[in-house]
């Protein structure tokens, strides 16, 4: 399954996922260049080739499970930021091009969306709904 964020007919974001619901493909756009492209195994091993000069910051919670991740370019975040729950939740990711928000996506409970915010330019707007195929 694909979903896709567009502006002015221009991709933002795609999320690809598995059956099983884990990420498989996630691609962050300028126009139609794409700055990041992370991607996974079906059983969710990163199998992303790196990128010189973008590092990865991370935190854990108490119990080991990680709790925080951001890419970074230049110290600017630049990429993906993923927020988790101390029981591995999925609770926030935010895709930034050069320290700029683009998307913000937040779960309310593990599987279930919240609500997913585009920050085309300097303008906010609430995305009530996205593309969605089967392919």
């Amino acid at each position: 399954m694909k979903e896709g964020y567009y502006f002015e007919g221009l991709p933002v974001v795609i999320f690809e996922y598995y059956e099983n619901g884990r990420f498989r493909r996630i691609l962050a756009y300028r126009g139609n260049e794409i700055i990041q492209e992370k991607v996974w195994t079906a059983i969710g091993v990163e199998i992303t080739t790196p990128v010189l000069g973008i590092r990865t910051k991370s935190n854990v919670h108490s119990n080991g499970n990680p709790s925080y991740e951001c890419t970074y370019k230049n110290n600017i975040k630049h990429g993906i930021e993923w927020n988790w729950g101390e029981y591995f939740d999925l609770q926030s990711l935010n895709i930034y091009d050069q320290g700029s928000l683009v998307l913000e996506r937040t779960w309310t409970a593990p599987g279930v969306p919240k609500e997913d915010i585009m920050f085309p330019g300097r303008s906010k707007q609430v995305i009530i709904g996205s593309y969605s195929s089967a392919d």
